[in-house]
Formats: C-alpha cells, structure tokens, sequence
C-alpha cells in the first residue's frame, strides 16, 4: 500500500494534482484554446419559440440561451479550414465531423409564404425540426411576419443564397453530456415532479432553453426578403413571382459585386407592389465601401453565422429518472403556452381591425385566457383552439386568387357584370 507520508514534497504535489485530474475528468491539457468559429454558439441551448437564425434585428433576442456543452481537448484532434488554410483549430472531443459545404450565388432558393403555417415550416426547414404549434411564436422575425400577413394582407418571398459554409456536427446525444452547470441545476434545484414547483422548471428553460443544435451550418449569407401585397397574387403567376424575386436578389448581388452573370429584369408590375430589404450575415466588412463584397466574403470564415442545422430536444441529454419524465410535461408545456401567446396576439390585433365577427372572437380570446391559465393546459384543446382561431382570421387563398366579383343588375345593359376571373 503506498503511503504518502513516504513521498516527498514535490511528489507529493504532483500525486494531489494527478488524483485531481482524475477525479474532475479534466486537466489543463483538455483545454480547448482556438475552436472553430462558431463553435461557441453551438454550444449553447435554445429556446425554440425563440429562435431566430436569420433576425431582422439582431439586437432583439435570437433564443439562444447559456452554454450546455463543456468543450474538452483530450483527443487534440486539429481542423483546417478550406477557406483559412493558414489555421489549424481545435476539435473538441464532442464534435464527430467538420466539413464544408458547397454553395454559392447559383444555388439561391425562393419560398413564397402566403399563411403564418408557411412562414413557421420555412423555419423548421432551416432548423432541421419536425414543425410543431409553438415553435417560434415568440421570435422576433416571426411576429413581424405575422403581423404583416394579418393586418397589412401582404405576402412574402424570399430569397438567399449561403457562402464559405461549413457543418460541424455533434457526437450522437449518447455520447454527450451536458454541461457541469446544468447538470447542476438538474441535480440540486429541479424538483421531482412538476406540479410541485412549474417556477424552477421554467427557470431551467430560461437558463438553458429546449433544445441544443446537434448540427450547425455556418457560412456568409445574403437574405432578401420582399413584402408583395396580396393583389399581385392575382395578377401574376407564382412562377412569375418567382422570377421577379430572383431578379431582385441578383440585381441587389450585383451592385454589392458580388455577382456579374447575367439576370431576369424586375417588371415594373412587380416594383411597384413590393418592399425589398437585403441583409448580409456574418463577416464583419462594411457593405458600403467600394469594394464591399469582397471584403465582406474575405471576413466570412473568421466570422462565420449559424444559418441553419438540426435541433434536438435538451431531453436527449437529461439522464433517466422522474425529473427527465418532469421535464418533457415542462417542455409541452412551454410550448403550448408560447402558442397560446401567439393566438392571443392574433385575436387582439382583429379585435382592433374592427371587423365584423367580434363576438366569436371575444369568444375565442375566452377560450385562450381559459387555458393558459391552467397548470398544465390541454394539449388538444389547444390545438384545437389554435385551428379554428386559424381559419377565422384567415381570408382564404382561394378567395384572393380565384374569385369573381358579379352584380345583380347591368349598368350598360350589355351583360358584362362579373369582373375578370383571377
């Protein structure tokens, strides 16, 4: 048996240290001192109602929240990037793979949304989740959306196109732990059960949110959104629409430099019923200077944005037992709560039209205050609730493209009184 009494000073120093080590699964060699950009950010968890990947303020809340993942260096596994050879970053033991990805100007995507379901499933898209009531009803770009949609019956496209881009992905969440600190907060602060204290369940989510993203794409990423109000639906085809929206992107890449091919021009039909806005996230280079694109490009690799990926639930990571069985009630909870929000919000700005049907709407508001006061609100009767709100507000599609104004009684006498057919 060694007995330490034995050992002298110094090695008696080096014995506590290596015991240390051991005990705490870390040393200072496992430190993680250069990471990829854009690591760090994938190492926090989000707040799906939240979550805003491309804001239209990027000084509003994003719903990322605090770190979840403690990064080690054991292995010393080293990545270069293909767009800053001159490099070589750490890659933390929890990441599995690191690559890039192919993009650019030719690969520019258009998506038209005419309803708030078409603006939600373009954001799971980007997030890589199953599309889910709930899902960013609080972020910000959402609500704005929302709110043109609703109040100013406009509709949206948009377009983009992502550069330098890479994907760095997580272990499987089997092979993940969370962080010291949320582990923490498991452990000593949530109760068994969520009944007995909701306040400590939600704290954990404002602290750490829903889910983590189990892969990242980061990249340069130039967004042109353009508000179309509801008329030109009428009057010109998707395929039209779609043409116009790309014309726009290419012809606000072009002036930036950052692209020199050749484009569909803009209809003036188009110009005159849209309000175009363009942005550029990640790099850091300012956009006004004469050589903007390729200063903007040249600082996207240091610099890079999380543009999209795929979210799994925080859930993955907790270890079995009653809090975890807690905490999926919590998650559902939160979810159906931020929904209700969102139905609330929908109600109040009709109510504020002045339209008619403000009994059923005050009835529906009813309904919501009912719920979300409840502890634990019927799951069902919110979706419910969610669907038909939904369908009230909601002046069909049909009705904007495929309809026929007709009168009774013939002005000229030659017969003509329907308008003509969209």
């Amino acid at each position: 048996m060694l007995r330490i009494q034995s050992l002298g000073e110094d090695m008696k120093t080096i014995l506590f240290l290596l015991l240390f080590c051991v005990a705490v699964h870390r040393c200072l060699s496992a430190t993680c001192s250069n990471v990829i950009p854009g690591l760090v950010k994938l190492s926090r968890g989000v707040d799906i109602t939240k979550l805003d990947l491309t804001p239209l303020d990027t000084t509003e809340d994003d719903g990322f929240d605090r770190r979840i993942f403690d990064f080690t260096c054991n292995k010393k596994a080293m990545w270069t990037s293909p767009y800053n050879p001159g490099v070589a970053y750490d890659l933390p033991d929890q990441v599995e793979t690191a690559n890039s990805i192919p993009g650019g100007v030719l690969d520019a995507s258009v998506k038209i949304h005419t309803s708030f379901n078409d603006v939600k499933r373009s954001m799971s898209s980007k997030a890589g989740v199953s599309f889910l009531k709930g899902m960013f009803s609080l972020s910000g770009s959402y609500k704005r959306f929302e709110h043109s949609i609703a109040n100013n019956s406009r509709r949206i496209a948009e377009v983009e196109a992502f550069f330098s881009a890479i994907q760095l992905d997580f272990l499987p969440f089997w092979d993940l732990s969370l962080s010291n600190s949320a582990l923490n907060y498991i452990n000593k602060v949530l109760p068994v059960n969520y009944e007995s204290d909701p306040s400590k369940f939600n704290d954990f989510i404002k602290y750490f949110g829903t889910h983590y993203f189990s892969t990242g794409k980061f990249g340069g990423l130039f967004r042109v959104s353009i508000l179309m109000e509801s008329s030109l639906l009428q009057t010109m085809s998707s395929r039209d629409i779609e043409a116009n929206a790309k014309g726009s992107f290419f012809k606000i890449l072009k002036a930036k430099g950052g692209y020199s091919g050749s484009m569909t021009s803009v209809s003036e039909q188009f110009s005159s019923k849209t309000q175009i806005a363009a942005r550029f996230y990640g790099g850091n280079a300012n956009l006004l200077d004469v050589d903007s694109w390729n200063n903007w490009w040249s600082s996207v690799p240091s610099n890079p944005w999380l543009f999209a990926g795929k979210l799994e639930p925080i859930i993955n990571l907790i270890p079995d037992g009653p809090k975890k069985e807690a905490m999926k009630v919590a998650f559902n909870v939160y979810l159906d709560k931020a929904y209700l929000t969102e139905i609330q919000r929908l109600l109040y700005s009709f109510l504020n039209k002045g339209k008619v049907g403000e009994e059923r709407a005050l009835q529906f508001l009813n309904r919501a205050n009912a719920l979300i006061s409840q502890l634990i609100p019927d799951h069902n009767a919110v979706e419910a609730l969610g669907s038909e709100v939904e369908k009230f507000i909601t002046v069909p599609e049909w009705f904007l493209t495929r309809t026929q104004l007709c009168y009774q009684w013939y002005p000229d006498g030659d017969g003509g009184q329907c308008s003509a057919p969209s």
